[in-house]
């Protein structure tokens, strides 16, 4: 993992030609502030909120909208990303409320854009380079003429999805930059005509996600009818189809191999031919999807239970809204819940630890930083710690009202933690100086918090076995420095039999916080275990020791609990 986060990083560096940044060693250092406020939704007091963005990695830009809730809205393009910005205004309010309901008297079609991503491969069909145009997802009111009581819908002026060619708008109407793709009226028929009051209920108000070949999106409407499901519709244009029924209310993630497309969705309950298949609330799911009428049936990625024991909840679930996947096939996830907010990341060997926590995020950004991490874009920076740089992942995210600004959670190698892009003995020091006992959450340093690696707030046992899954230390190896012996089976041998609460450097192997027969049977099973390089697997395999090393341990063991 350690090894291909590198080889990702320096060939997406080469490619996108990503800016140095330098950044302040802090308690916060995985987080920094990519487009500030102002820049994001506009310099007039009170500004709208931010509607979503896109990040060209070409060009080191960003395209910024903001939702039809503020004087200010704007769409916007914010040049040298990384360095000192430029900002210019490419579609103004008015422009874009005329193009989106063709007269300006009419009522609705306020611009309320949820989802903004650039092409990120070229599509013959319609004669583009690759990151050349964005396409714009928008959930604004349905447009309508008259007055009360004599209203009229326009679902054919609505529009659900539009490309936008980049260029700057020079007219009253932004017609000569957005193209229509999808109304109203044609997603309503796309799903069947439906009439009656639930007609023109639709929402589609989650980022979408690019298929695998760069050709098409893959949104989810979140209603129970008609239109609630999985849907794909042509980058070029033309009618979308509903693949799932999965009507789950997340910004997808995909990764596609072979021509297959794998869709990474929030856990939950999904029907497939009229049969209850998947019910993982809390969970993560999928969907293949490789050409026809349908995706797969959604299956279980990660269980509830699985998710749970990871992030030590004993009941209740996390909420996941946004979901995105970088170009290795690791996915990155996000809880908006109160359990555990923050983001995640599961690697392509199934492992899974924190990114950055809400907590951490409010000592960055203040308190008033919210549960919600949405729009999530993986890119590749290269990261400054004092006069070392490397290549690094960065998810960029949007910090909500009342913040609006875009930030970036940089993505260190799990284990990391004095930022210089290796993880050795150096790393370990800092870890085992932070570690605790469980139930310490409301104590724990704010500067600690880089070492909780599964987001509950405290530097624990769990940590200790999701870092021991990525560098790959022994079970019994108590002082964690890759070799069960003496130095290991003196700590089980202070500290067995002590009633006071324990640590894995002290011997406690089994994460009840006491010492006892089963730390030593740990302790003796690996004695002699020299951990190899940090292991791909999830846990290491276990030493047998030899009958006569057995033995000593048989009468060691009685002499512990004799002196006991």
């Amino acid at each position: 993992m350690n090894t291909m986060r590198m080889r990702r990083g320096l060939v997406l560096s080469a490619a996108v030609g990503a800016t140095l940044l330098s950044v302040r060693a802090s308690a916060q250092d995985q987080l920094t502030t990519v487009v500030n406020q102002t820049n994001a939704v506009g310099g007039v007091q009170n500004p709208g909120s931010l509607g979503t963005f896109g990040y060209d990695p070409v060009n080191n830009r960003i395209y910024v909208a903001g939702f039809s809730n503020g004087a200010d809205q704007q769409l916007r393009r914010i040049d040298n990303v990384d360095g000192v910005q430029t900002v210019q205004t490419q579609v103004f309010q008015t422009a874009w409320i005329k193009f989106l309901t063709t007269d300006l008297n009419n009522g609705g079609g306020k611009p309320t854009p949820s989802a903004l991503l650039l092409n990120p491969q070229s599509i013959p069909a319609l004669g583009i380079g690759s990151y050349s145009n964005a396409w714009i997802v928008d959930i604004d009111a349905l447009v309508t003429t008259g007055t009360s009581p004599n209203i009229v819908n326009h679902p054919e002026l609505t529009q659900r999805i539009y490309k936008y060619n980049l260029a700057q708008s020079s007219g009253s109407d932004a017609g000569d930059v957005f193209t229509s793709q999808l109304t109203q009226e044609q997603f309503r028929v796309a799903a069947g005509s439906p009439t009656g009051s639930g007609s023109f209920t639709t929402n589609i108000g989650r980022q979408f996600a690019w298929s695998g070949d760069g050709q098409s999106l893959y949104f989810f409407d979140t209603t129970s009818g008609a239109y609630g499901g999985l849907w794909k519709m042509p980058a070029a244009g033309g009618t979308p189809t509903k693949i799932s029924t999965a009507n789950d209310n997340t910004e997808p993630a995909v990764v596609s191999s072979g021509g297959t497309d794998t869709i990474y969705t929030r856990g939950g309950s999904a029907s497939f031919n009229g049969t209850t298949t998947v019910n993982n609330l809390g969970g993560i799911d999928k969907l293949t999807y490789s050409g026809g009428a349908s995706a797969s049936q959604k299956t279980v990625v990660v269980s509830t239970a699985t998710m749970n024991d990871f992030l030590e909840l004993s009941s209740g679930s996390i909420t996941t809204f946004s979901m995105a996947a970088d170009a290795q096939g690791n996915v990155f996830f996000n809880d908006t819940s109160g359990n555990r907010p923050g983001i995640y990341e599961l690697d392509t060997h199934g492992r899974m630890f924190k990114v950055v926590s809400r907590a951490e995020r409010q000592a960055a950004f203040g308190s008033t930083a919210q549960a919600n991490t949405l729009r999530m874009q993986p890119r590749t920076v290269t990261y400054t710690n004092g006069s070392l740089s490397f290549p690094v992942e960065q998810i960029l995210y949007a910090e909500s009202t009342p913040l609006n600004f875009i930030a970036g959670a940089y993505v260190f190698k799990p284990g990391d933690f004095n930022r210089d892009n290796v993880v050795d003995q150096q790393d370990v020091a800092l870890f085992k100086n932070a570690l605790t006992i469980k139930g310490t959450a409301a104590t724990t340093p704010v500067a600690n918090l880089k070492f909780d690696m599964n987001g509950n707030g405290e530097v624990s046992y769990k940590d200790v076995k999701v870092f021991q899954s990525f560098y790959g230390f022994a079970n019994g190896d108590a002082n964690m420095d890759g070799t069960v012996n003496a130095l290991d089976f003196n700590a089980v041998a202070t500290n067995y039999g002590n009633v006071s609460p324990v640590r894995w450097t002290e011997g406690d192997f089994t994460g009840d916080q006491l010492v006892n027969t089963a730390d030593f049977t740990i302790l003796a099973n690996n004695f002699g275990m020299i951990a190899p390089a940090p292991s791909l697997a999830p846990q290491l395999g276990a030493l047998v020791p030899e009958p006569a090393m057995l033995g000593l341990f048989v009468g060691s063991l009685a002499l512990l609990r004799r002196r006991r």
